[in-house]
């Protein structure tokens, strides 16, 4: 995990630290990504050494050799209720977080069809009934055998409880599993003084927090 000022940290979601076996490995428990809670519905891979996976998804990773495969065509990433971390990284975050970008790929990419990533994001509001949410709509014309690139820095993605990534055929609104890695993200460090204030819990939590 990267940092930047000492009022935020920037993360790189890679899974490349995680083992695979023959293509194949497990996502650890979700306090390992803490403080983000992913989508349940996916699996890790190594494209280019799983025999399952279609010869068009060999460079599916962005940042070799791991990625994650959604089972669905959405993916979903949400601050945790609980946002305290330890050891090295001891503080607490702000209740939100910006996505910059991302790298996905379908899942054995059909040249001849467009391709639409849809991002719908929930942005942080102080009063919990009042709902803002930040949309993008990106078209792909030729989606080759490599990741697509989804820049979202300047698209207001920030400030967010909550981000969507559906992947769909454009000419049809056909769904499709795909791979997706290299996402980076922002959190900001609560104020001392709000944190001083904030409770702890008696343990720290299982595994390292990226």
């Amino acid at each position: 995990m990267g940092h930047g000022p000492p009022d935020e940290y920037i993360a790189s979601l890679n899974f490349d630290e995680l083992p695979t076996h023959n293509g194949h490995g497990r996502l650890p428990a979700q306090s390992y990504w803490r403080p983000l809670v992913l989508s349940e519905d996916i699996s890790l891979y190594a494209p280019s050494e799983a025999e399952d996976v279609p010869a068009s998804n060999n460079n599916s990773a962005a940042t070799p050799p791991n990625a994650i495969l959604t089972h669905s065509n959405v993916f979903t990433l949400r601050m945790s209720m609980y946002t305290t971390l330890y050891g090295p990284l001891e503080t607490s975050f702000e209740d939100y977080f910006q996505l910059i970008h991302f790298f996905a790929q379908p899942w054995e990419p059909s040249q001849d069809r467009p391709l639409k990533i849809t991002v719908v994001g929930r942005r942080y509001m102080p009063k919990e009934t009042e709902n803002d949410f930040v949309r993008l709509e990106h078209y792909y014309d030729r989606p080759g055998n490599f990741p697509m690139f989804t820049e979202l820095s300047m698209a207001g993605f920030d400030r967010l409880t909550l981000a969507t990534i559906i992947l769909t055929y454009a000419d049809d609104g056909t769904p499709w599993p795909f791979f997706l890695d290299s996402i980076l993200i922002r959190f900001w460090v609560k104020p001392r003084e709000t944190q001083s204030m904030s409770s702890s819990p008696s343990g720290p939590p299982s595994g390292p927090p990226f």
